[in-house]
């Protein structure tokens, strides 16, 4: 299934129309549509707010290995919106079972996912740039020796 559509199909699923959606998104209707007919690529700051409207996991929809779906987007964004989702399904399970925790226990939460992810040496080696745009991201800090080296 094409990723336009499966953005439309999470949009009527959440019984959104496009006009709520783009509201809520802060974008106009034809990007919805654009996005939806896979007329325009989805930016990354899109794809984030439309993940945590729509309730779903990046890597369902765009699939980290297929960069032609959006494009000149670092594959750490990728895992960061993954790990968004993640620690998002946590915080709503604890709050279903009442244990309310502070917002910066699912920050660290976050922060633990994305490090121990980008220090895995074989993560590292396929992704390259990953550790850099993290850094860069300030959700990351590792000094550059510990970089992976060839």
């Amino acid at each position: 299934m094409n990723t336009g559509l499966q953005l439309k199909l999470l949009r009527k699923q959440h019984r959104y129309t496009q006009e709520e959606a783009a509201k809520i998104l802060g974008i106009s209707v034809r990007s919805i549509s654009n996005y939806e007919n896979n007329k325009t690529p989805l930016p990354i700051s899109v794809m984030i707010k439309m993940a945590a409207l729509y309730d779903f996991d990046v890597f369902t929809v765009f699939g980290v290995h297929d960069s032609s779906l959006v494009y000149d987007v670092p594959v750490y964004y990728y895992f960061k919106v993954h790990f968004e989702y993640i620690v998002r399904r946590e915080r709503d399970n604890d709050i279903r079972f009442g244990n309310v925790l502070p917002e910066e226990y699912y920050d660290e939460r976050l922060r633990s996912y994305i490090t121990e992810y980008i220090n895995d040496p074989i993560f590292i080696k396929n992704y390259p740039d990953a550790a850099e745009v993290a850094r860069e991201d300030g959700i990351y800090n590792t000094p550059s020796s510990m970089r992976f080296q060839e």
